[in-house]
């Protein structure tokens, strides 16, 4: 059982998918499974999930559209990890950002249940920061 379980919705989101699970895989912290939950997207996803070849990698497919919640609640069911960590799949993650949280967590498990962190807008056109929003753990 991997100690974090990386949680993963999407619809319709072929194209920012694919960096979104490579900035997953590359984390340093690889002891993690990643489920992708497409929510019955019409375009590409299916095909970009077949690029993947890594036993960490699970993809779940919904026969029709029910909403992100109820893709995330598809992950969870299937999940084993101890923790689980969210991500949109138009996000992207800097390569320490779950090391660095469940350090925390174990570190602190007789007082925390749950770990958050900052953010960085970039825009598409630009590739450099709109705005930052820092959050110190």
């Amino acid at each position: 059982m991997p100690p974090s379980s990386v949680i993963i919705p999407t619809y319709n989101r072929a194209e920012p998918l694919r960096r979104t699970l490579d900035s997953v895989l590359a984390q340093t912290h690889e002891d993690f499974e990643a489920i992708v939950v497409d929510d019955a997207s019409t375009d590409d996803t299916a095909a970009v999930m077949e690029s993947y070849d890594d036993p960490r990698v699970t993809f779940l497919e919904h026969e029709e559209n029910r909403g992100g919640s109820a893709a995330r609640n598809t992950g969870i069911e299937h999940a084993s990890g101890e923790y689980m960590a969210f991500l949109d799949s138009d996000d992207e993650w800097l390569p320490r950002k779950l090391e660095r949280q469940v350090d925390l967590l174990e570190r602190r498990s007789n007082e925390w249940v749950a770990a958050y962190c900052g953010v960085e807008m970039v825009s598409q056109s630009e590739q450099s920061a709109l705005r930052t929003l820092a959050i110190r753990l």
